[in-house]
């Protein structure tokens, strides 16, 4: 297999390698300054000046012209001499056959176009040029006979347009210098008459008239030096340097947009002239009826945007034209040298583009993730790249995408091409993971693709879920879930169905997998694990009791425990007190504990408590800290990861509980196994102080620490002093008054609450009151 330096795009690498952070580094690009006059201006300026020079020096040429032909050798055709006859005429001729001035006139224009045409040829050069949107298939369209015929053909058009170009050029610097040399030499020597007519009456004019004919010839002559000192052409190399714009027509185009905006200016449109910038030329190019325009002005903007300087620029001026945005997206179904460029364009585009701008945008772009099939890396590359860009941070177009009914089925379709070694079924997995490193980013979008469809809380998500956990070849990739994250995150989105949920609980692939990942090294991959097993088993002993099996010892369940007491706790430690949670639930119902792991559990709540203790005593010296500075976001940040394992804490502590009789709770209070009531009480009311607004990072937090207080309560009336003491019916009143619907949830996961519980948190709030107005003596 060839590197990635060899058979990909290097535009393609340039927009990919930022993203690995493996491949290197690129050079820093320039900043952009929106204040720093763009390159076009100047050559606008140099246009304006030329156009002026043309039209003066064609104002004198005509004037001579007609001067010549009406009054001299029309009125004084006998008079004057013989030299002045030849010298007139051979000015007339030069004048009446164009050929001075002729390039700068739109009318007259042949000799230019015919040179051009011949140098340039678009679909040869296409063919021939090692362009960055070429495809790297077998077998080659030509073969090497083939190529080199065509590289001979193309030098002897440009060969032959270069002499063309040369040899009109040469014509017009001849008949400039004759016209300066004959005016010139007549101007200065005054001979027009012969000595022996000075005194007649009908040469009286000729002095005057000559003299009038020869100063127009000189002065166009001197307009003409003029225009070549008129800096044109080294501003058209400032544009295409600065643009970087390669051959292959798009210095062609640059030549174009010189001559479009000269001809403006020779009309007179001369504000629409110096308004004109090489974007907005290739933009009108995008959208014209020409293959050939299209694709020059699509490459060019490629090229204007892979600089840098003008992107944030010429961005805004596409996203400005409707029009343009609409035929880019349509240039994705088109031929595949305008393919590339375009879905560069889009690329760059999409962060800011609302799908509904454009109608078929996602099915545009999904046609590109079909070229895979034919041998093409960089179109899948672009099309799900432009995919995952429509969809961060839109949920409008989220909700779009999910409603193109074969969108999911594509990209599933990538990952198990490039996931299971080119197409292969799912027998292969023990095939190795492709190790091209396009490849491995491509499967990377293709899952962050597929989470960003199933992870929407839509109806259309639903089935989208529910198709990805019927897709065997899919889900039984135990590989490519135990080394991407994103694949667990695929897995955890579709639990959130209970279909689905249903279907995946029955692949003991993936309960294999997951588990694998579960006590991984990787902490994203060990908690995002723990949270798909979490979705996987919330209200569903059947999920619950198969991942039981699987654990089947007491060995790797304390493992599971242990993940409680890590010291870097977080996300990963509160998912993990969910899944025991879930665990305990589940005892005594479907599973048969033959190996007592529930009681690895139950040994485990001292240690809980103590945890709940610690994390409440380390948030009060903390909100005391942020008091004293004025840097309060680390204490709030806090505030929110602490949270979340202190609702996953007590959570536990309350399933254990319901499992423990009260003799055995208060026996571990006498012994110090446990905190003191009073200072247990006294940290759960902290704990309503503190989160007396939930947010959907510590929904259930409330309740857990209210069902705890019932708990407590009902296994001794005589704890009922101590709520009584720390005064918690205040705190308690207030979460009955100020019940948040997001209380309602166990927990959120891609924004939708899961778990709904039957009763409302207020509902468990008014019986602890209840409890609270009991007399413990009674």
């Amino acid at each position: 297999m060839t590197t990635v330096s060899e058979d990909f795009p290097k535009k393609i690498l340039a927009k990919l390698v930022p993203r690995l952070g493996e491949a290197g580094k690129r050079e820093p690009e320039p900043e952009e300054d929106n204040k720093a006059p763009r390159p076009e201006e100047r050559l606008n300026i140099a246009i304006l000046r030329a156009a002026i020079l043309w039209k003066v020096m064609n104002g004198f040429g005509t004037l001579a012209f007609v001067w010549a032909t009406v009054v001299l050798l029309g009125g004084f055709a006998t008079l004057i001499t013989q030299r002045d006859f030849w010298f007139v005429t051979t000015i007339s001729f030069i004048q009446a056959v164009g050929i001075f001035g002729a390039n700068e006139d739109p009318t007259n224009q042949f000799a230019l176009r015919v040179s051009e045409g011949l140098t340039v040829n678009e679909r040869l050069l296409g063919c021939l040029e090692q362009d960055i949107w070429q495809r790297h298939r077998e077998p080659m369209h030509l073969t090497v006979t083939q190529q080199e015929l065509m590289k001979s053909l193309h030098c002897c058009r440009t060969c032959l347009g270069g002499l063309l170009l040369t040899a009109f050029s040469l014509a017009k610097l001849a008949a400039v210098t004759v016209l300066f040399i004959l005016s010139s030499m007549r101007l200065s020597k005054q001979d027009y008459v012969d000595p022996m007519f000075r005194g007649d009456l009908e040469h009286k004019n000729i002095r005057r008239s000559l003299n009038m004919f020869y100063g127009l010839v000189l002065a166009q002559g001197i307009c003409y030096l003029c225009s070549i000192l008129n800096p044109l052409i080294p501003e058209v190399l400032k544009v295409s340097s600065r643009y970087k714009l390669g051959i292959s027509g798009r210095n062609a185009l640059v030549n174009r947009y010189l001559n479009d905006n000269y001809e403006s200016c020779i009309r007179g449109n001369v504000r629409a002239a110096l308004n004109m910038d090489l974007v907005s030329y290739a933009m009108e190019l995008v959208t014209s009826n020409s293959a050939t325009d299209q694709l020059l002005g699509v490459r060019t903007i490629d090229d204007v945007l892979s600089v840098g300087l003008y992107r944030k620029l010429a961005l805004a001026s596409i996203r400005a034209s409707p029009e343009t945005l609409e035929k880019l997206f349509k240039m994705l179904a088109l031929n595949e040298e305008t393919r590339g460029p375009a879905a560069s364009i889009v690329l760059d585009l999409a962060p800011c583009i609302m799908v509904e701008s454009v109608p078929g945008m996602i099915e545009l772009t999904s046609v590109l993730l079909d070229e895979r099939s034919s041998g093409n890396n960089e179109l899948a590359w672009f099309g799900l790249s432009i995919l995952e860009e429509l969809m961060v941070n839109n949920p409008s177009n989220c909700l779009h995408a999910t409603e193109v009914g074969n969108l999911l089925s594509k990209v599933i379709g990538l990952t198990n091409w490039y996931s299971h070694g080119h197409g292969r079924t799912a027998e292969d997995l023990m095939l190795e993971m492709p190790h091209n490193l396009v490849e491995k980013e491509i499967l990377k979008k293709s899952l962050r693709v597929i989470h960003k469809l199933v992870a929407t809380d839509i109806e259309a998500a639903k089935v989208l879920k529910r198709d990805t956990a019927e897709n065997i070849q899919f889900l039984s990739n135990d590989r490519m879930i135990t080394e991407h994250v994103e694949a667990i995150r695929i897995v955890a989105c579709c639990t959130l169905d209970e279909e689905a949920r249903e279907q995946i609980g029955n692949y003991p692939e993936i309960i294999k997998a997951l588990k694998t990942c579960l006590f991984s090294d990787q902490v994203k991959h060990s908690a995002a694990a723990a949270e798909a097993l979490v979705l996987l088993t919330m209200d569903n002993k059947r999920n619950v009791v198969a991942i039981l099996e699987e654990i089947d010892s007491k060995e790797t369940m304390q493992q599971v425990v242990n993940m409680l007491f890590v010291a870097d706790g977080g996300h990963r430690t509160s998912m993990a007190a969910k899944l025991l949670h879930n665990f305990r639930a589940c005892s005594g119902t479907d599973y048969l504990d033959q190996n007592n792991m529930m009681d690895i559990i139950d040994k485990a709540m001292p240690e809980v408590l103590k945890a709940i203790k610690m994390r409440v005593n380390r948030l009060e010296k903390s909100a005391n800290t942020s008091q004293n500075s004025s840097n309060g976001n680390f204490a709030k940040l806090n505030i929110e990861e602490e949270g979340k394992v202190l609702e996953s804490f007590i959570g536990l502590s309350v399933q254990i509980c319901d499992s423990l009789n009260s003799c055995d709770f208060a026996k571990k209070h006498e012994n110090g196994s446990h905190p003191t009531i009073d200072m247990l009480v006294q940290k759960l009311k902290q704990i309503l102080e503190m989160y007396c607004s939930p947010t959907t990072e510590t929904p259930g937090i409330r309740r857990v620490t209210i069902e705890l207080m019932i708990w407590i309560m009902q296994s001794n009336k005589r704890n009922i002093e101590s709520f009584r003491r720390f005064n918690v019916a205040t705190k308690l009143e207030e979460v009955a008054r100020a019940a948040r619907k997001l209380e309602s949830f166990r927990l959120f996961y891609s924004g939708l609450g899961v778990a709904r519980y039957s009763k409302p948190i207020s509902h468990v709030a008014r019986a602890a009151l209840a409890l609270i107005a009991i007399d413990p003596a009674s």
